[in-house]
Parts: C-alpha cells; structure tokens; sequence
C-alpha cells in the first residue's frame, strides 16, 4: 500500500507545486493577466497539439485497431456534451451555456490530465 501511494504522490506532486507555483505568481503580481492570456493561447494551439502529434506518431499502428476503445471514447464524449447540454437548458443562463457545456465536458483534462498521464506512465503510454 505504502508503494503505491508513493507512486499517486510521485504523479501529482509535480504539477500541484505547478499549480501552487502559478498562484503564487500571479498573487505577488510577478505574472500579469496578459501573460495568463498569452501563454494559454500558446499551450492550447502549439505546445498542446505538438506533444498528442508526437506522441500518435509513435505509437504503432496496431494500437489503432482497438475499435471498441475508440468507440467508446467518441461516445462518452458526445454523451457527455449532450446531457450537459440538455442541463443547460435547465440550469443556466442562455449567454452563458456555451462556457459551461465546454468546462462541464472537457474541464482541465487537455492540461492536468495529459500532465497526469505523463507522469504515471511517461511519453510513451
């Protein structure tokens, strides 16, 4: 038990002292909201598509066969956009429903958990 918490610890220290890093910063001021707008813009349409691009590159082709998994994860995710769509409808504001069927349904998963992912089981997985 102790090892694999060990492991849990070694996969999320680094990105919560990111994490703590980056709050610290912008709480002292040393980082302004225009460098937040910047370097969001740059992780999500360079650094982001860059590291899924070479990492599908090197995957083998064989792992592209498991037609169920992709089945499923195309599923889940139009699944997941239409039930929180259709909430939407219910819960929120009509100006505001595009923000929070996008944070509802991919939420931090494009930023923390690639990073977790990475981290568990490195650039290869």
């Amino acid at each position: 038990m102790l090892e694999q918490f060990s492991f849990a610890l070694n996969v999320t220290i680094p990105i919560l002292i990111l994490l703590i890093l980056g709050i610290t910063f912008r709480r002292t001021g040393f980082i302004d909201q225009h460098f937040i707008n910047i370097a969001n813009s740059f992780v999500f349409n360079i650094t982001l598509p860059c590291l899924l691009f070479f990492s599908i590159a090197d995957t083998p082709l064989s792992h592209a066969s498991n037609i169920p998994l992709f089945l499923f994860g195309a599923f889940f995710t139009l699944g997941s956009a239409l039930l929180f769509w259709l909430l939407s409808l219910i819960l929120i504001e009509p100006d505001k429903r595009g923000v929070f069927i996008q944070g509802a349904f991919r939420g931090n998963l494009g930023i923390i958990g690639i990073a977790l992912v990475f981290n568990a089981y490195g650039t290869k997985c």
